[in-house]
């Protein structure tokens, strides 16, 4: 699949950018919050426009985030935990061992994200673009993947047990030796290209997808 072809993204045009001056007191102010909720401020961060910024091991823990642009943007051991990035613009930002769990991802967009190693538990990504995205030794547990566009994904070895892709769209998308115990695959599309060699799919619900466990678990 050519995952160059137009995305029906969110365009990047509107986002306030801001300097790194005004992005560091916005931190600095949100962890004082995360300390005493009656002291510093909450980081509001809704449409601005944080694209290249290295914010790697940052702490912006149930920041809003909604609609920003992070392309680019380092969040390597970022501390992103229940995070509000509903429509957030997320082309090519490292997400790597980053603390996502319970964050809201909903309708974001993104190609050629990486999210390899990071904590995706109980994350929403419902209607969200997120092609050729690596989320390899992640967990997903219990992550809500309804509906969401995985082209030319990779989840190898990441942790999916009891994630529900239901109708998510997994053409070329690999789970080699991926855990998806319990997992909803049910009516997702494309399932006939997608790879689950070596996946572990004890209780997995494949249900309309005209594949069964014994195709998919094979080597």
């Amino acid at each position: 699949m050519d995952i160059n072809i137009q995305m029906n993204a969110v365009k990047t045009g509107g986002k306030a950018k801001i300097t790194r001056e005004e992005l560091d007191e916005i931190i600095e102010d949100h962890g004082v919050w995360l300390k005493n909720p009656k002291k510093g401020k909450k980081a509001d961060l809704q449409n601005k426009d944080l694209s290249k910024f290295d914010l790697n091991h940052v702490n912006l823990s149930y920041a809003n985030l909604i609609g920003a642009n992070l392309t680019e943007t380092d969040l390597t051991g970022a501390c992103l935990k229940e995070a509000i990035l509903i429509g957030a613009i997320l082309d090519h930002t490292n997400f790597s061992e980053a603390d996502l769990s319970g964050a809201m991802l909903n309708r974001s967009n993104s190609l050629t994200s990486y999210f390899k190693n990071a904590n995706l538990k109980n994350a929403d990504f419902t209607g969200s673009i997120l092609w050729d995205g690596y989320f390899n030794n992640s967990d997903l547990t219990d992550a809500d993947l309804h509906r969401t566009q995985l082209c030319d994904c990779n989840f190898s070895d990441a942790k999916l047990c009891g994630a529900d892709l239901s109708l998510a769209n997994i053409d070329y998308a690999i789970f080699k030796n991926a855990d998806c115990t319990s997992a909803l695959f049910t009516y997702a599309e494309n399932a006939a290209w997608a790879d689950f060699g070596g996946a572990n799919l004890t209780n997995a619900d494949m249900y309309g997808t005209g594949l069964n466990l014994d195709e998919t678990s094979g080597e």
